[in-house]
C-alpha cells in the first residue's frame, strides 16, 4: 500500500492536511450548531402550540363550568319543560360529561398523570362540583338538590373521564 491509502491512528488520511482537517472539524462544530439551533427552534414551536391548547381548554373548561353554574342555579320556571322522563338527569350527565372531558384533556396536555390518576382526578372533580352545586341549590337558590343529580354528574363524570382519548385524538386532528 502506498504512503497516501494508509489510515492514520485518528482515522484520518495522513495526506489530509492541517486545513483540511480544520475544515472538517469547523463543519463538524458548524453541523452540531444547526442540529441543536433546529431542535431548540422545533421544542419552542411545539411548547407554544402546546400552551395555545392549554389555554383554548382552559378557557373552554372555565366557560363550561360558569355554564353548568347558571344554569342549575336558575329558578326551575325559567328553564323550557321537555316532556321527557329524566331530562333533566340526561342534563346533568351531559353537562358533566363535557365538562370532565375537558379537564381530562388539560391534565393530559399539562401533566404527566396516568389514564387511571386523570380518570380518577376528574371524576372526582364532578362529584365535588356537583355536590357543591346541589348544596347551593338547596341553601341559596330556592331549588331542591337531588341525590340524583348528583349520581348522574358523576357518571357523566366517570365516562367523560374515560372517553378522553377518544376526544384527544379528535383534538390532534384539529
Amino acid at each position: 500500500m502506498g504512503r497516501n491509502t494508509a489510515k492514520h491512528e485518528s482515522g484520518n488520511l495522513p495526506c489530509m492536511g492541517r486545513f483540511a482537517r480544520k475544515v472538517k472539524k469547523g463543519l463538524l462544530t458548524i453541523n452540531r450548531v444547526l442540529s441543536s439551533f433546529i431542535v431548540r427552534e422545533t421544542l419552542i414551536l411545539f411548547e407554544v402550540e402546546r400552551r395555545r391548547r392549554t389555554y383554548i381548554l382552559l378557557t373552554l373548561s372555565v366557560v363550561w363550568a360558569v355554564i353548568i353554574f347558571v344554569l342549575c342555579t336558575m329558578p326551575s320556571s325559567g328553564l323550557p319543560q321537555l316532556n321527557i322522563p329524566h331530562s333533566d338527569k340526561i342534563a346533568h350527565f351531559g353537562f358533566f360529561l363535557v365538562q370532565s372531558a375537558l379537564l381530562s384533556l388539560l391534565l393530559n396536555f399539562r401533566t404527566r398523570m396516568s389514564y387511571a390518576r386523570i380518570v380518577f382526578l376528574s371524576t372526582l372533580m364532578a362529584f365535588v362540583y356537583g355536590g357543591f352545586i346541589e348544596i347551593l341549590q338547596v341553601c341559596f337558590f330556592n331549588r331542591t338538590g337531588e341525590l340524583y343529580d348528583l349520581i348522574a354528574d358523576v357518571l357523566g363524570g366517570l365516562l367523560g373521564a374515560m372517553a378522553y382519548p377518544v376526544v384527544l385524538r379528535l383534538f390532534q386532528k384539529w
